[in-house]
């Protein structure tokens, strides 16, 4: 999308116009971030820590969030792209869209892939847009009242899309560290899981059971409980307080503000760093991520 282009390149060039000795690149990152979350909001300092908590959150919904309207399937050339390069039958390949806030991570991610044997097929920088909100996200902005402080992360700086080639489901279950944790510590959960393993159709959905991880807990061998969930800790998102950089991500005060008020805050459930497409959303998210330049250079690579 040629929004996303102009505005990837906006950004990298605020970034080095802010750069400035002593300073780690990272930080800039974020701050360019936060500044735009802000000028997309139209506010100036933290309004949820200044008394203007209500105000602050209508007006995120209101600028952020865009009118859920029906995105047409992809046709054509493009639409038989997709269906070789990702489905089952075809190629078999996976997908991962790391976040702003975390695309520091990109490096621990691609080696948590290729620990599990999987082929990094194509990676790219991507600024979202609010068409691919309505693309991948539809029912949570029609559902989720607080979606607008996602969306608000999302839209704030670049994210990396990761292209990967799934191996056979015989290789994911022996490498899942998490299947071996549970066999020890819960074998009723164990069964469960193998269970659902054994009746899944596609390798999208037993990567999923394996490496992605649930929600507000740590699970040894997934990229949640690996990965994501302490680096969200390493940048200062703990249980009822938020610090260091974290302050800085957390531009509008919203997280601080719901950690100092609500003991059952979901921090991560907003912050949650990365996206992995279920099996039946994963044809719809290579649509929406992947144009057809770059539909073209993966089916090159493999």
């Amino acid at each position: 999308m040629a929004r996303g282009k102009r505005a990837l390149k906006r950004f990298v060039q605020r970034t080095r116009k802010k750069r400035r000795s002593g300073v780690p690149i990272r930080r800039i990152f974020l701050e360019v971030g936060a500044e735009r979350k802000r000028k997309m909001v139209g506010v100036k300092g933290k309004p949820f820590l200044e008394g203007k908590p209500e105000e602050a959150f209508e007006r995120a919904k209101k600028r952020v969030l865009p009118k859920v309207r029906k995105v047409p399937p992809p046709r054509g050339g493009k639409k038989k792209l997709v269906d070789t390069l990702f489905s089952s039958r075809g190629a078999n390949l996976g997908l991962i869209v790391i976040k702003p806030a975390l695309l520091g991570k990109s490096g621990s991610i691609r080696a948590f892939l290729r620990e599990l044997g999987c082929e990094l097929v194509y990676s790219k920088p991507i600024m979202l847009t609010k068409q691919h909100l309505v693309q991948v996200y539809p029912h949570a902005i029609k559902e989720h009242p607080t979606f607008a402080m996602h969306a608000l992360d999302l839209l704030s700086g670049p994210s990396r899309v990761i292209i990967f080639k799934h191996v056979p489901k015989e290789q994911y279950i022996k490498h899942s560290r998490f299947l071996r944790y549970l066999k020890r510590t819960n074998p009723k959960k164990f069964g469960e899981l193998v269970r659902a393993v054994e009746k899944a159709t596609t390798s999208q959905e037993v990567f999923n059971i394996l490496f992605k991880g649930g929600f507000e807990r740590i699970d040894p061998g997934t990229l949640r409980g690996d990965i994501i969930y302490p680096a969200l800790r390493e940048l200062g998102f703990g249980k009822r307080e938020v610090s260091g950089l974290a302050e800085i991500i957390d531009a509008l005060g919203y997280y601080q503000y719901n950690l100092a008020r609500d003991p059952n805050f979901k921090t991560y459930y907003t912050m949650s760093g990365l996206h992995i497409p279920g099996r039946v959303e994963l044809m719809r998210d290579a649509n929406a991520f992947l144009g057809l330049r770059d539909l073209r250079a993966i089916k090159k690579k493999i």
